[in-house]
């Protein structure tokens, strides 16, 4: 159940592909491949912390008052406390900043939404921020590949780039060919 979850989130209903979250962090991201460590292991504790807090107001305060619907103001600030403590505690330790936001949020914000446990929610932001990570190397291979090749405009190999990331999902959601039953066709 559980690695179905995550393995659904990070292949089939990838956050990056399906709802875009990142797209564009994608491409500038692919450029410095060696600081993307040290963002995602921030990110991961950021997000599931925060995911924590989030379900346990939610569960306990909104919910039995109604209120449900100001839940993204609730995780926006406790997001932004967790990351805050975080980021001081990273550059008082390494001196290094690695600042991300908007990937993250919107993770915890489809986390917070679609979990119905706390286990899943989990597995929702533990396999959304993987597909966002997992597209990185392969986008950085890419853009070496273009970078070899004749497109030598900075605007042509990040076009290429965004081109490149419609093909693999494409290639990644072409297998879905229920338009193909007789059902459909008559």
């Amino acid at each position: 159940m559980i690695l179905n979850s995550i393995f659904y989130y990070i292949l089939f209903c990838s956050s990056v592909l399906i709802y875009g979250i990142g797209f564009n962090r994608e491409s500038v991201m692919c450029n410095f491949p060696r600081k993307v460590l040290f963002n995602a292991i921030k990110s991961y504790a950021c997000v599931i912390i925060s995911f924590l807090l989030s379900f346990v107001i939610n569960k306990s305060l909104l919910i039995p008052l109604e209120i449900i619907e100001i839940f993204p103001f609730f995780s926006l600030i406790i997001y932004i406390a967790v990351t805050v403590f975080f980021e001081v505690l990273i550059q008082v330790t390494t001196k290094k900043s690695s600042a991300e936001f908007a990937v993250s949020f919107l993770v915890l914000l489809l986390a917070v939404n679609e979990a119905t446990s706390v286990v899943e929610g989990i597995c929702i932001c533990t396999g959304c921020l993987t597909a966002f990570y997992i597209l990185i190397p392969i986008l950085y291979a890419l853009e070496k590949r273009m970078e070899t090749s004749s497109a030598n405009n900075m605007f042509k190999q990040k076009s290429l780039i965004f081109l490149s990331m419609v093909i693999i999902m494409v290639a990644l959601y072409a297998f879905n060919i229920s338009w193909l039953n007789s059902g459909v066709i008559k």
